[in-house]
């Protein structure tokens, strides 16, 4: 779901269809939370932490200097 996200998908549909696991009953209440604006800088933010491992501060750098 957040990769679909980083990749410009902001159909809530599509992007509650993509739940995993004991979320997949939750979907009805997913669509609503995932119809919002999610922007460029919101994508950089969760790319980033996606590639961050666990407990890193790697990277925290290049968020900074983002601004």
């Amino acid at each position: 779901m957040l990769d679909a996200l980083i990749a410009v998908e902001d159909d809530a549909e599509k992007l509650a269809s993509l739940a995993l696991g004991h979320l997949r009953v939750k979907i009805p209440q997913l669509r609503p939370a995932l119809e919002g604006k999610v922007r460029d800088h919101h994508r950089f933010l969760i790319q980033r932490l996606l590639l961050q491992p666990s407990g890193s501060r790697k990277g925290n750098e290049k968020v900074r200097l983002r601004k």
